[in-house]
Parts: C-alpha cells; structure tokens; sequence
C-alpha cells in the first residue's frame, strides 16, 4: 500500500464517522435498536473479513465503512442499555466505555503485531466484535427466560422514542 493510500484512511474514516452520526440522527427512533446493533455487528465482520483479505483499494473502503457503523451504532445502543437498566445510570457509561474500547483495544492489538504481518489485530478485532454480539445475544435470551419483556419502563421508553414496545 502506497503512503499516499495511507494517509487517506484516517481523514476519510473520520468523515463517514460524521456521515454515520448524521445517518443514525435520521434513523433513530424509526428503526429497531435490537436488530440494528446485530446487524451493525454482523456488517462489521463483513467489514473485518473484507480488511484481512482485500487489495489496497478495498482495505480503504472497508475502513471507512467501519468508521460509518462505528458512529452510526451508538444511539441505537442507548435505548438497549436503558431497557436493561431502568435506573438508566448505565446509559450514562455507553461513551466512556466506548472510548475505553477505543484505547484499550489498539493496545492490546498493537502487541499482536509482528514486523509487517497487522492479520492477527483483524482476527482480534473480529473475536471482540463476535463476543459483543454473544453477548447481546445472550442477554436477549435471559430477557425472554425471566419473562421481563413488558417492563414499564420499556414501553415508557419506546413511546418517548417514538417506537412501538415491541421494537426494542
């Protein structure tokens, strides 16, 4: 990959963030958070396969996609935490944890690569994503096994977002 592709990477990613941020202020509310996380999920390892396999051209589209789903996911998580916290004290965490994420996971990537070989940060960044979506997975499962689908304070909190209960 040429310098010149490099140095493209990083403003252009920055751009689809904004595009990404704008494009969920459009959707949120009209869209179901739930199966828009997964599928964010699910086009982002599309995205980390696509990364680990593609020429120059590709790897520079891939990483603008992931810098579009990285800021589109956020405010579709919101309404996921405060369904599961009605404290809604956890929504308050998603961005610090995000920026956690943000630090934490290029530090442990960096220490996966090896002179030029950067395969092993996208099958780490994989294993991250596949255990966030377990557990989004998971945690849907425990919700329908303690028959908690009906909270109050879900359907309070679909009716202020605009969505009906069974959205979320």
């Amino acid at each position: 990959m040429s310098a010149r592709t490099v140095h493209l990477i990083v403003p252009l990613s920055l751009a689809m963030q904004v595009i990404g941020a704008g494009a969920a202020i459009v959707l949120a509310g009209r869209v179901p958070p739930r199966m828009t996380v997964a599928c964010v999920g699910a086009l982002n390892l599309g995205v980390l396969a696509a990364m680990a396999a593609a020429p120059p051209g590709l790897f520079v589209v891939a990483s603008a996609l992931f810098g579009f789903l990285w800021l589109f996911a956020m405010p579709f998580q919101v309404p996921l935490v405060i369904a599961a916290d009605p404290t809604r004290r956890s929504a308050l965490l998603i961005g610090g944890a995000q920026l956690v994420g943000s630090s934490l996971g290029p530090l442990f990537a960096s220490g996966l690569v090896s002179g030029s070989d950067v395969t092993p940060v996208l099958l780490f960044g994989a294993f991250c994503l596949i255990l966030a979506v377990l557990a989004l997975v998971v945690a849907e499962l425990l919700r329908h096994s303690v028959g908690d689908d009906d909270r109050p304070c879900l359907e309070t909190l679909t009716t202020q977002a605009g969505t009906r209960p069974g959205d979320v």
